[in-house]
């Protein structure tokens, strides 16, 4: 039988090699730590706009898992121990971030953002590195025109900075100035729609902005109604179209309107608000706003009306049991909703009994920004009427068209008032028209019963013959010798046209007619 030896462990030497392992793991650490390094790459100032990503680029060597932090004075934003994710303070969440280099991202920078960061990096038994960035960011300036009394003011500023230098080099002029600038000149027709540029240096980056004056534009009054403690209450707004803002002269008729009683307007003048109208011919008036800036003036006018419904039509499906409404009111009307009214049977389902209401009764009533309504549950089998009624508070306006459907609908009620009234008139008028007639036959025969004498016709003869003759003329005393009349002395034949040869010259009578 063998035997294996063992070897005795020595202690002693097992605990040196340990030792000198974590002699040289420290030494190395230590080496490395000796040499942890800090460099910033970026320059000292960085110039940015506003709403941009910048990055403060720095980057460390000499240490494995250092501590970064980022400071802005005394307050910290960003802290990171290696390897969990980065603490950002909560002013800066969704705005600061860091890479692993330890470089500070800024996405879609705000101007406020504007300071100096200092960033610091920290190893356990090595000295702290630190180095500062200054982070400068300019917002674009601000242009805007204003009316000073009667001439135009152009203003450019660039808020929360006084670094910027402004100018504006239009209108013959140059004006340079810190962070604010104002340009006041006359109006011309020349600058209505001309854009003026303002040019905004910012140390190493350069922005603009512009502005254009405008005279005011053609434009419609709007009115809008609505009910408040029950009172109906109307707003008519003139939305002038100008640059600067049109300030708006309100009347009535000829009576201009100022604050007070029942007029309201508003702070900018472009509302007009009536607290208490009356659907009467004094308020139903015509109301005119007259807006003007330095560059012009322009009014308009509105007459108010009430509550009409201008258009309407009706659609029903192919089943007959649903139909469609739609309508439409005019632009002046005063009007705070709608009935929707109908005569016919109760529409399905209903608790009622499916008989005629025997009038029309409001199955609906529907807001003032309603335009149609939907209807259905009707009885195919049965006939219907609809119309919309627009309403004004408690006050209501003319109905709209009578539509009706169903199929025996014939005629709508309205036709049948019609011919009910217009059938005696017509029967009326043909009476008239027979009895004319009769008066007109009864004349003719009394004018035919009225004597007459006959004229006879000798006298017609005769009266023609005694036109013919001349008091001057010779009487023939002979006869016709040789077939051919006789001749006066001047040699002028009597007649034109031969006489009967009877031999003897017959007697001649002269007649009277009675």
């Amino acid at each position: 039988m063998a035997f294996e030896r063992v070897m005795p462990v020595d202690h002693g030497q097992t605990l040196q090699h340990v030792c000198w392992e974590v002699f040289i793991i420290l030494l190395v650490a230590a080496s490395a730590d000796c040499d942890l390094s800090l460099t910033v790459q970026s320059p000292p100032m960085v110039i940015a706009k506003a709403g941009s990503n910048v990055t403060l680029n720095v980057s460390f060597t000499g240490a494995q898992s250092p501590v970064i932090e980022w400071f802005v004075g005394a307050l910290p934003i960003v802290t990171w121990r290696s390897p969990s994710p980065p603490d950002i303070a909560p002013n800066y969440t969704g705005v600061v971030s860091l890479m692993p280099n330890g470089s500070l991202v800024f996405s879609n920078v705000p101007q406020n953002y504007s300071a100096t960061y200092t960033v610091t990096v920290t190893v356990v038994g090595s000295p702290l590195k630190t180095a500062s960035i200054t982070l400068q960011v300019f917002a674009p300036p601000v242009c805007s025109v204003q009316s000073a009394n009667t001439n135009l003011n152009y203003t450019c500023q660039t808020p929360g900075d006084t670094i910027s230098i402004l100018s504006i080099s239009q209108l013959n002029k140059t004006f340079s100035t810190n962070g604010s600038l104002s340009l006041v000149v006359p109006p011309a027709q020349n600058l209505s729609g001309t854009a003026i540029s303002c040019i905004a240096n910012q140390i190493s980056i350069t922005q603009s902005c512009s502005m254009t004056a405008q005279a005011p534009q053609g434009f419609l009054p709007t009115v809008s109604s609505t009910v408040s403690n029950g009172n109906l209450v109307v707003t008519i707004t003139c939305a002038i179209r100008s640059v600067p803002a049109a300030n708006i002269i309100w009347s009535k008729g000829s009576q201009v309107l100022s604050n007070g009683g029942p007029y309201q307007i508003s702070s900018d003048t472009t509302q007009l608000n009536i607290t208490r109208l009356n659907l009467t011919v004094s308020d139903l008036s015509n109301y005119t706003c007259n807006g003007g800036n330095p560059l012009g003036r322009q009014q308009s006018s509105i007459q108010l009306t009430g509550p009409t419904i201008s258009d309407s039509s009706l659609i029903s499906n192919t089943a007959g049991t649903m139909v469609t409404l739609t309508w439409d009111v005019p632009s002046t009307s005063v009007f705070t909703g709608f009935n929707i009214q109908k005569v016919g049977p109760a529409l399905q389902p209903s608790n009622g009994t499916n008989q005629d209401t025997g009038g029309f009764q409001t199955i609906a009533v529907m807001p003032s920004s309603a335009r149609s309504k939907q209807i259905s549950g009707l009885d195919p089998k049965s006939n219907y009427w609809f119309w919309i009624v627009p309403l004004a508070g408690s006050a209501t306006g003319p109905p709209s068209q009578n539509y009706s459907v169903g199929p025996g609908q014939g005629l709508s009620k309205a036709a049948i008032l019609g011919l009910a009234i217009g059938i005696p008139c017509g029967f009326l008028l043909l009476l008239i028209i027979i009895v004319l007639i009769i008066l007109c036959v009864v004349c003719c025969r009394r004018r035919r019963r009225r004597p007459k004498y006959p004229v006879p016709k000798a006298s017609e003869k005769v009266v023609t013959s005694q036109t013919s003759l001349n008091p001057t003329h010779n009487w023939v005393t002979g006869g016709i010798q040789n077939g051919s009349p006789v001749k006066n002395p001047k040699g002028i034949p009597e007649r034109q046209f031969p006489l009967p040869s009877t031999g003897t010259l017959s007697p001649m009578r002269l007649a009277t007619t009675v």
